[in-house]
C-alpha cells in the first residue's frame, strides 16, 4: 500500500533542508524519523514502505511522483542495497524526470544542494 499522509511542511516553503541522516535515522526541518521517508515539495511521507523490500516499483512511489516531479532522488540506502526496478527508470525517462541513484548519504548531500526544491522528490532508504 502506498504511504500515507504527508505530515510535515507547505506548498508555501518547499526547501525542506536534511538537517542530519545516520544509519536508521534522518531529521528533516527539526523533525527526527526512524523509518524511510519520501521528500516531496508538500511535505514529509512518513513510513515509507516498499512492497518488495529492498526494491522499488513504481507502485512504491506512485503517491510521491503525481504529479510529476522533474526530479527524482533515490536513497538506495547507507550501503546501496536498494535496488531500483526498470519499471521506475522507463517511468521516469517517458515523462522526462530527471531520476538520479545513489547510496543515501550521498543523494542527502544531492538534495541539500540544490537550490529549488519545488519540483523534487526525494525517497530515501534509511538503513542498509
Amino acid at each position: 500500500m502506498p504511504c500515507c499522509q504527508i505530515i510535515s511542511g507547505s506548498l508555501d516553503s518547499p526547501d525542506m533542508k536534511i538537517e542530519k541522516y545516520g544509519f536508521g535515522s534522518i531529521v528533516i526541518d527539526g523533525k527526527e524519523y526512524t523509518d524511510d521517508v519520501i521528500i516531496t515539495p508538500s511535505g514529509v511521507l512518513p513510513d515509507w514502505w516498499r512492497t518488495k523490500g529492498h526494491h522499488v516499483s513504481l507502485f512504491d512511489l506512485a503517491q510521491a511522483i503525481e504529479p510529476t516531479p522533474k526530479k527524482l532522488i533515490i536513497g538506495t540506502g547507507a550501503s546501496g542495497m536498494l535496488t531500483v526496478s526498470e519499471e521506475v527508470r522507463s517511468h521516469c525517462t517517458a515523462r522526462g524526470i530527471e531520476l538520479i541513484e545513489m547510496p543515501t548519504p550521498e543523494a542527502v548531500v544531492e538534495y541539500n544542494s540544490l537550490e529549488d526544491k519545488s519540483h523534487t522528490v526525494a525517497a530515501l532508504h534509511l538503513t542498509c
